[in-house]
């Protein structure tokens, strides 16, 4: 059996939505940053047993920001103190790490 591939591949495609919307890859990156944050901030506050209404009054926050943190229908992102100090009132500290992306472009800029 001969098998040909249909129409366009994924990353031509992709490729051409994101010449065609050049802020979208930006506005994903960090959608899935903003879900990763919820995430963890949600998780371990269960782990730790605190409600958002106590954490907030460990933080000394409005309840408010916790739930718009941990809301998957909010999209900014929580500044980086703020988050800080949200872990840090459930006892434990942020640590940072770089790695390298699999695919990365390089782009020459002169002046």
């Amino acid at each position: 059996m001969n098998s040909k591939p249909l129409g366009i591949s994924l990353e031509k495609a992709t490729a051409e939505i994101e010449k065609k919307h050049p802020g979208l890859r930006v506005a994903i990156d960090q959608y899935k940053e903003k879900m990763e944050m919820a995430k963890l901030l949600r998780n371990l506050r269960e782990h730790e047993h605190v409600s958002q209404i106590e954490l907030a009054e460990m933080a000394d926050v409005p309840q408010s920001v916790i739930s718009q943190i941990e809301s998957s229908n909010s999209r900014t992102l929580p500044r980086f103190d703020l988050f800080t100090r949200l872990v840090s009132s459930l006892g434990y500290r942020i640590t940072l790490g770089v790695e390298k992306r699999a695919k990365t472009r390089r782009t020459l800029v002169t002046a």
